[in-house]
């Protein structure tokens, strides 16, 4: 029997389901979490960049209230939040999901400033 992993196989492995975080901003209530595919991940990673390739610190905000509405879903697993709604919540709260957000899709908090150091 071989070990060689076929591609369907990895395509099962390379989707996995959003997973349930609690928030303490929320009271402890919880919220899905989607995990982005590589495109996502990297197209954030650059949102927050100048076309030099640097860290634009004026797109940041817009930059992380796009990154909570695109990965914070309702119990139907669809989008909780535009990017305008997330911009009109209470400023810990927002933190708190980003950094939720972060670490369920394994980016390190300095990500962005990293890729713009390149």
């Amino acid at each position: 029997m071989s070990n060689i992993i076929s591609k369907a196989q990895i395509l099962k492995f390379g989707k996995k389901a959003p997973e349930s975080r609690a928030i303490n901003a929320l009271d402890g209530m919880e919220v899905f979490i989607k995990h982005l595919s590589s495109a996502e991940k990297y197209e954030w990673e650059l949102s927050a960049l100048d076309d030099e390739g640097k860290l634009d610190k004026n797109l940041l905000p817009k930059t992380s209230f796009n990154f909570v509405a695109k990965c914070v879903l309702d119990e139907k697993l669809q989008p909780f939040f535009t990017a305008s709604e997330v911009a009109e919540l209470d400023a810990d709260l927002v933190l708190e999901l980003r950094e939720t957000c972060q670490e369920v899709n394994s980016i390190k908090p300095k990500a962005v400033s990293e890729a713009g150091k390149s």
